[in-house]
């Protein structure tokens, strides 16, 4: 028996070399989003990853995790007629998240957020990273919009 050229091996080892081969594009996008964030030009302030309150550095991490196991949680599920695409997981998983880290991460604090925090926050849900780094980009572009709304004032009214 005269084996093909074109035979590759079992099907396992097809699959993990295309899983290796997506393992390795992820790998480099993160490399390149961090290499992006190096900021050189405020080389006195040393390197911080993240910039702004670190308060805010845990809840966003909290719920960036919880909505990405939603929507493994989401995707995975079986059953019925009912079943939610990858894509329609994603986008449910990527408003929830839009929505949960700004409101989380206040109740955290115990303030209210900045104008470029929860830009930043709503910016990192859709594209991990790279979101932030170009919401600060365009803050530091614009300064005058960053900015916290002014306290409300209370007026007491008189009573006739």
């Amino acid at each position: 028996m005269v084996m093909s050229s074109t035979w590759v091996g079992p099907a396992w080892c097809v699959a993990l070399g295309i899983e290796m081969k997506k393992l390795t594009f992820v790998v480099a996008m993160l490399a390149g989003a961090l290499m992006l964030m190096a900021q050189s030009a405020r080389a006195q302030e040393g390197f911080r990853l993240f910039r702004g309150d670190p308060e805010l550095i845990i809840p966003s991490i909290g719920v960036g995790l919880a909505t990405t196991g939603a929507y493994f949680a989401v995707r995975n599920a079986g059953g019925g007629g009912h079943r939610i695409t990858q894509l329609g997981a994603w986008g449910l998983t990527t408003v929830g998240c839009m929505a949960l880290t700004p409101i989380v991460s206040g109740i955290v604090v115990q303030r209210e957020l900045t104008r470029r925090e929860a830009h930043v926050m709503i910016a990192d849900c859709i594209v991990p990273f790279v979101g932030g780094w170009i919401m600060h980009a365009y803050f530091d572009a614009h300064p005058e919009r960053d900015s916290v709304p002014p306290q409300a004032i209370k007026v007491a009214r008189k009573h006739r």
